[in-house]
């Protein structure tokens, strides 16, 4: 993925993110950032100071170990399938899409928000 395109695809997926201070995930806060690591090489490209997780292995252990974490925002790069898995299991929490933007390929830029 060039590094134009991802760079569009990301501010789509991080809406209004330019209102809203991003911060490290803590308990109950914050904003994680999960990405496909076969497809976005470059993680140099994602925000700073946000916890960055590579998207690999069982997907549904991952969606658990991220929705435990409790953050108000769960963003991403991602494939298709992974963004059903993901934002599947965060609307069983009360979470809500918020964006979700097509990029190249089977990829797709989106954002899940916990509902206040």
């Amino acid at each position: 993925m060039r590094r134009r395109a991802f760079l569009g695809a990301a501010a789509a997926a991080a809406g209004t993110a330019a209102a809203h201070s991003v911060r490290a995930a803590t308990s109950g806060g914050g904003t994680l950032w999960v990405y496909d690591p076969t497809a976005l090489k470059r993680t140099d490209m994602l925000p700073e100071g946000v916890e960055r997780i590579a998207v690999q292995g069982d997907r549904v252990r991952l969606a658990r170990r991220l929705l435990a974490q409790a953050p108000q925002e769960i963003r991403g790069v991602t494939r298709y399938a992974d963004f059903l898995l993901l934002s599947g299991a965060a609307a069983e929490l009360g979470y809500r899409v918020a964006s979700r933007t097509a990029l190249d390929g089977n990829l797709l830029g989106w954002a899940v928000r916990r509902q206040r």
